[in-house]
């Protein structure tokens, strides 16, 4: 490690540190890193060195790379190290170059940055977290406050303001009863009062005078630097800390809404070259009392709010000054004078001589580093005056050759134009005898197309005569064409007519074709139905003619056997028969007198009932008082037979008397095919029957085996008599019957079972 070659002397500044190896200037522990100037400016890192001898230092280093560009800045602030001296401002003991090539300066550790102790309140911080870190920010406050009211009234005593003041030159360390110790650093941008000089200034915390100043159009805002321009940055910076990290006029994003699309409100390049902000320029001159509006600062101490208000002011001529900052702090006047060793901060009054010993040495250097500062100010004017002569000198040379060249330019652009002019007199010359050549020519053209457009105007009258007359001929065609046409019209109108009749018929006939249709189709059906219905009846048929078969051989064995039991029974009950006529005689007298009795009409003589029992055959109530039956020879059927029937013993719905003497029995003739059922009961009528209805003592007869089959086969005859004569069914009904004489035609018929029945005979076969 060696001291700069282009510090060294600066101002007559001696190291006070003994020189330590390059490990040592590295440090342990990176403090703090930035881009001065509002990032336009240097870019330096503070790093904390190792203790030596139970004293910690820290080095601001400063990039190589930018280091040449801003020497001023690092000249200055050797220069103000060398004559001021303040307990709140830590002493420059040594400058050093690392390898790198990047210089740094060494102080004695005071702290760390202001902005990493302040108590910054979170969302859903409780009340009582709130309260604590108001508390805490405001006590930081005030210290921040007295050390910069205390350093910048020695600084302005001494003839120089600060000018750069903001809350990044602020470094704070607590004691053992947890008091802050506030410091105030970096015075690369102070200048002594009224040299106009401009070294470093932020862009950001300048006062409001400054703003409109650059939105006026201005550029060097150095003759506004003094005690006003520091008062403000007092108050900006005790605001920020006491309202935890506050900045007033900083855009919000409705005020960037407002600037969106609008024209910016001021313009000025060489401002905004500095990182000046026309937008925030326009709020500090627009909404000046936005400051008022932060949450935090209705509740600060009164002496804090008090320091801020003075400075708060628009008008640099009103605001508060550093006495008044002072006063409102409680700091007496005493506060703003001695050195490191003496006034409100030395170790008391025993050393009082020597320290303003030491104050009038200091106050020699400081007059010597501003009579430098001036120096060099002024060197630096007149130096810029030379630069500015000099580029003046350049411009007017650089104007005066360019109006050498421009005359050159011109003196060769009106020769050139010259012959430009002689040539085109030339040209217009050869032009113009070529243009009456050209004339005559046109002119001879003229004539002939003259002559030849009144030869073309007698074409176009003998042309226009001739076509009058074709259009003459061609109307007369059109018309003779247009009666033409309006006969064929009508002609394909009646056509139109014709075929619309033609389609009306063809409708039609396709309507009768499609009924006809429609009812060859339901014929078809119908047929399919008779035919059906005719197989049917054929099958029908055959099964009837097969039980009229069956039944003409059980109707033979029959009536033989009715023939045999017959001649049984006529054997057996001859002797009988006299006797239950004689019987039936004298009941029917006494019924005859019973009814005469009531009133009742007579029923003729006591042999009527006789002869009614026999039914009036020629064969009734012979020489020995039997009843024939007869036989049917091939027929196979008896004529008639007598069948006794016991009389009922009670006839009184008849009218005869309930009971009646001896026993009574009918015979009854019945037809052939009579059922015997309704005939071969016995007729019990008169007193003396037994109560079951005996004869004489006997049980009256059963029917027989065969007379049971009888019942059954007649029965059985009905049901197929009847199936033959139920009608058709469906549209067989509709059907016309063929003539007798159509059904004769086809020959001879299989009997049918009603003809075979009728050949039975008897009325329950529809015989007589």
């Amino acid at each position: 490690m060696q001291t700069p070659e282009h510090f060294n002397g600066t101002s007559g500044f001696r190291p006070s540190l003994t020189r330590q190896p390059p490990d040592f200037y590295r440090g342990v522990a990176l403090l703090d890193k930035r881009r001065g100037a509002g990032g336009d400016g240097p870019e330096t890192w503070v790093s904390q060195t190792p203790p030596l001898d139970g004293q910690e230092y820290v080095v601001k280093w400063t990039r190589s790379d930018t280091c040449v560009n801003h020497q001023d800045e690092i000249r200055n602030e050797i220069r103000v190290h060398t004559f001021f001296a303040h307990p709140h401002v830590p002493k420059l003991v040594d400058v050093v170059e690392n390898e790198q090539g990047d210089a740094g300066l060494v102080f004695p550790f005071a702290g760390v940055p202001v902005t990493k102790a302040i108590h910054r309140t979170r969302m859903g911080a409780t009340a009582a977290q709130r309260a604590a870190a108001a508390a805490h920010n405001c006590r930081l406050a005030r210290a921040a406050a007295k050390t910069m009211v205390s350093v910048l009234r020695r600084l302005h005593a001494l003839g120089w303001s600060y000018n750069d003041l903001k809350i990044e030159q602020l470094v704070v360390k607590y004691d053992a009863n947890a008091e802050p110790f506030v410091s105030l650093v970096d015075f690369a941008g102070a200048t002594p009062l009224g040299s106009n000089r401009f070294i470093n200034a932020t862009m950001r915390d300048i006062p409001p005078e400054a703003h409109r100043f650059f939105a006026e159009g201005g550029e060097k805002i150095a003759g506004l630097f003094g005690a006003a321009f520091d008062a403000w940055g007092v108050a900006l910076v005790t605001y920020e800390i006491a309202t935890g990290g506050g900045r007033p006029w900083r855009p919000t994003p409705e005020d960037l809404a407002d600037y969106e699309g609008a024209p910016c409100p001021y313009s000025n390049a060489f401002a905004e070259a500095m990182r000046w902000c026309p937008y925030y320029a326009a709020i500090v001159i627009e909404d000046f009392d936005r400051y008022a509006d932060h949450a935090a600062f209705g509740g600060l101490q009164a002496d804090v709010c008090e320091v801020i208000e003075s400075g708060f002011v628009e008008d640099p001529r009103a605001r508060g000054t550093l006495d008044d900052m002072a006063e409102a702090l409680g700091m007496g006047p005493e506060d703003g004078g001695g050195d490191g060793d003496g006034g409100a901060f030395g170790r008391g009054a025993s050393a009082a001589a020597a320290a303003a010993a030491r104050a009038e040495a200091r106050e020699a250097k400081g007059r010597a580093a501003r009579a430098e500062a001036l120096a060099e100010g002024r060197a630096d004017e007149a130096a810029e005056l030379l630069e500015d002569a000099g580029a003046e000198n350049q411009r007017l040379c650089a104007e005066l050759d360019r109006a050498d060249i421009e005359e050159r330019q011109l003196r060769e652009e009106l020769a050139a134009a010259r012959a430009e002019a002689e040539a085109a007199r030339r040209g217009a010359e050869a032009t113009r005898a070529v243009a009456e050549r050209r004339l005559d020519g046109q002119l001879a053209v003229a004539r002939r197309q003259a002559e030849l457009r009144r030869e073309a105007e007698a074409a176009r009258a003998a042309a226009e005569r001739q076509m009058e007359g074709r259009l003459a001929a061609a109307r007369a065609e059109a018309e003779a064409a247009r009666r033409e046409a309006e006969e064929a019209r009508r002609e394909a109108e009646e056509a139109r007519l014709q075929m619309a009749a033609v389609r009306a018929e063809a409708a039609a006939a396709r309507a009768g074709a499609n009924e006809a249709r429609s009812n060859a189709d339901a014929a078809t059906a119908g047929r399919r139905e008779v035919e059906a219905d005719l197989a049917q009846s054929e099958a029908a048929r055959a099964a009837l003619q097969a039980q009229v078969q069956d039944l003409d051989a059980l109707m033979t064995a029959a009536v033989k056997a009715l023939d045999e039991q017959a001649e049984e029974e006529r054997r057996i009950g001859h002797a009988f028969a006299v006797e239950a006529a004689a019987q039936r005689a004298a009941a029917a007298a006494a019924r005859s007198a019973r009814l005469v009795a009531l009133g009742a009409p007579s029923v003729g003589s006591a042999a009527a009932p006789a002869a009614a029992a026999c039914g009036g055959g020629a064969d009734c109530g012979d020489s020995e008082g039997e009843a024939r039956a007869p036989v049917g020879g091939d027929e196979g059927a008896a004529a008639g037979r007598a069948v006794e029937k016991a009389v009922p013993s009670a006839v009184s719905d008849e009218g005869l008397p309930s009971e009646l003497p001896g026993d009574a029995f009918v015979v009854v003739l019945l037809p052939a095919g009579k059922a015997g059922a309704e005939a071969s009961a016995d007729a019990s009528v008169g007193a003396g029957a037994g109560p079951a209805g005996s004869v004489r003592g006997k049980a009256p007869r059963a029917k027989s085996v065969l007379q049971r089959r009888w019942v059954r086969f007649c029965g059985a005859a009905r049901e197929a008599f009847a199936l033959e004569k139920a009608p058709a069914r469906g549209r067989r009904e509709a059907q016309p019957r063929a003539p007798a004489s159509a059904v004769v035609a086809k020959g001879p018929r299989t009997p049918g079972i009603g003809a075979l029945f009728r050949k039975i005979g008897g009325p329950c076969f529809g015989g007589s």
